[in-house]
Parts: C-alpha cells; structure tokens; sequence
C-alpha cells in the first residue's frame, strides 16, 4: 500500500507502506501536459529523498510517467532508465484507489486553471468541420473544452451534471441548447451507456421542451427547465454558445479555408468564403 498527501514543503508526498519499499518516504515533484484541451491523463513525477533521513550520502532520485486515466505507466517511457522503470512498477503496484483520486484531483484542478488563464486565441481546440457544416452536428462545451466550467444542478437531494451541447454552424443564428442530466455520483453502468434525458432550451426566448425523456420522471424535468431558464442561466449559456462560436470561427479559418481556383478571385466586398457571413475585407483578406 502508498499513502500520498499534500504537505506545505512539496507538492507530494509519497510513503510507501509496503513491498521492498516499505518504509520509504519520498517528496514528488510533478508536472502535467499544459495544453488545456489535452486529456491524455499523463503526469511525470520526480521522487527523491532526504538524505539526512534516508542515511545515504547522495539522496537518489526517480523519474516516470504514469497515465491517471489507465492507472498504469505510459507506455511510451520517454527512455526511462531500467532504475526509474523498477521504482515505477513498484509505485504503481503499492496504489489505491484514493491515492489515484489525489492524482486526478492535481490533474483536474491544474488543467481547470490553465483552462481560465489562457487566452482563446491560444487554445487549440478542435472541431468536425464536415459534420457541423453538413448536418448541423452539435457539440458540447465539454467536447471542446474538456476542462472548461461545469454547470451542476441540485434537486431533491440529488445531484446533476449539466452536459450542453449547441450548433455552431458558421451561418446558423439559432439559440438553442441541448441539455442532458447527468446524475453525480451514480453507481452502476458508464454514464454513456445509460438512457439519459434530455432537454432543449432556447435561452433567448425562454421557451424549452422535452427532446428525450430518458430514465426521469416528467415532473422533475419540468423543475430543472424552470431553474434553467432563469435570466441569470439563460446568460450563462448564450455566453458559453457564443464563445464556442468563436473558436470555432477560428479553427475553421485556420484549418478549413475552402480551395478555390487561381481564376475565381474574391472581390473586397465579397462573402467571405470562410463562411463567416463576413465581407471579406472584415474578415479573412491578407493585411
């Protein structure tokens, strides 16, 4: 068994309660991915000790990387030393489930920091193009910006988290959002494999509707939408749709300007044809 816990002079600190480390403490540097938007779940660690406590004349030192989200090394090791990969192995061997919650619960609230502290212009966040421009494929806030804000919601003792999808079609003006319940803390099957409900919320006129009822009651769904369509919730998702809108109008420009031909050229006036609805000149015209 490991023990990790927060102390005031480092970061981490790591016991190990058993196996051929037993008794050995432990202060862990660490460092996560710092794109906001990545989830690869990859955390380096760097454990090293204190010689006055450890007795030894030079304190020795570990580096590694684990995966949070398998609960394992990284398989690709970065050229790890066969004594970095042996301390890794028994690192792993000796951790619990609460210690892995420590770990994400690091991971999360960095990744939620860099997340609010990095300009939008910055973040290289991704979109399905082809699908959103052909089909009007909604995406999720949480789709696009995995550590973004969540919005929960209390209600008869039970707790929900609010997964909301919009359209961000370039020429699509809609102001619609979808929203499905996800309830917290729910034993049982992944929260993709069960039958959620879900509702449509027009936060500009109020108006919603139930679009799939799932495993809920009506009534209670009646109750979540009056609290959604608050003044106060209805701005807080025109300003998370209208801030997906942007990046995607980013992106897109970026990564999805359409070919035209050398002959057809676009006039200063013209539609911009990155699908902004933009002339061109106020929009995507070299400056």
């Amino acid at each position: 068994m490991l023990t990790l816990s927060q102390r005031a002079t480092a970061p981490i600190h790591v016991e190990f309660l058993g196996g051929a480390h037993a008794g050995e403490q432990y202060d862990a540097d660490y460092s996560f991915c710092p794109n906001p938007v990545c989830t690869c779940g990859y955390l380096e660690l760097t454990l090293s000790r204190d010689a006055t406590e450890s007795g030894e004349a030079r304190s020795p030192e570990f580096r590694f990387e684990v995966d949070i989200l398998t609960q394992d090394l990284v398989s690709s090791g970065r050229g790890a030393s066969e004594y970095d990969r042996n301390m890794a192995k028994a690192f792993i061997e000796q951790m619990t489930e609460a210690d892995w919650q420590t770990l994400w619960g690091l991971y999360a609230g960095y990744k939620r920091k860099i997340t609010q502290e990095t300009p939008d212009t910055e973040l290289k966040t991704r979109f399905p193009v082809a699908e959103i421009e052909a089909s009007s494929l909604t995406v999720g806030f949480h789709e696009i910006l995995p550590f973004g804000e969540d919005i929960t919601l209390e209600m008869d003792g039970r707790s929900f988290l609010l997964d909301d999808q919009y359209c961000v079609r370039a020429q699509c003006g809609c102001t619609d959002c979808f929203i499905t319940l996800i309830e917290e803390g729910r034993p049982g099957q992944d929260a993709r494999e069960q039958d959620l409900p879900t509702l449509e919320i027009d936060y500009q006129s109020g108006r919603w509707r139930v679009a799939h009822q799932g495993g809920e009651a009506v009534t209670l769904l009646e109750r979540v939408a009056d609290r959604l369509v608050s003044e106060e919730n209805r701005a807080l998702l025109e300003g998370r749709h209208n801030r997906l809108r942007s990046l995607y109008l980013m992106y897109k420009r970026a990564h999805h300007q359409p070919k035209r031909p050398a002959t057809d050229k676009v006039g200063r006036n013209d539609p911009c044809p990155c699908g902004s609805g933009k002339k061109y000149k106020k929009c995507c015209l070299p400056r």
